[in-house]
């Protein structure tokens, strides 16, 4: 059973100031807030359950004053950067999601990630029950680079205007993350692209 889900960073601010993601669901970098749509096997319902999910973030963000946007990358200041760490525990100098370190490690990216689940749904009867059991394990997964080529060639301008690089990715327990795209593509567009090539 193939299914995907989307999920997209914010960056957050109250008034002209970055802050922390306090409160809102957010990434391990602490600083961007995340929007994260259930997973679905219709490509398309899985780019709207995350805009609905990020219609309630919205909501969340303005009762406590707060600003999201996916304008990416930013230059946030070190003294920023230096409390995010210090907060959540992670290494932003060597992770590349929280400092854009691919190219420069002075820039900070917000990102819309893409889904692609691949698990087997089966049935079985324990030895002690009549009841049958169902349980998921992962499936045959299909040729990952192609996946990556095809969303790497689509949005290529966009990727290199958001200074981020391509051919991002990251195998999961149930197939695959792609994580090249900035935040600021339409989940709609990118879900009309991959049923066009039927991915």
């Amino acid at each position: 059973m193939r299914t995907y889900g989307f999920e997209r960073e914010y960056f957050v601010k109250k008034g002209d100031e970055f802050v922390m993601a306090e409160g809102l669901p957010k990434d391990a970098c602490g600083y961007l807030a995340e929007a994260r749509g259930k997973a679905s096997t219709n490509v398309l319902d899985a780019a709207f359950l995350m805009l609905s999910d990020e219609y309630e973030l919205i909501k969340i963000a303005r009762k406590k004053g707060l600003e999201l946007f996916t304008d990416t990358p930013q230059k946030l200041p070190p003294q920023f950067l230096r409390e995010a760490v210090r907060t959540n525990g992670k290494n932003i100098a060597t992770d590349y999601t929280c400092s854009g370190k691919w190219n420069d490690a002075k820039w900070q990216h917000a990102g819309l990630h893409v889904h692609f689940g691949f698990e087997t749904e089966f049935t079985y009867y324990s030895r002690n029950s009549d009841n049958p059991l169902t349980r998921t394990h992962l499936g045959e997964i299909p040729n990952i680079p192609r996946y990556i080529y095809l969303l790497d060639k689509r949005f290529k301008d966009i990727i290199k205007t958001a200074k981020r690089a391509p051919g991002l990715y990251e195998l999961k327990p149930y197939g695959f993350e792609y994580r090249s795209l900035p935040a600021s593509v339409p989940p709609v567009e990118v879900a009309d692209f991959l049923k066009s090539e039927g991915l």
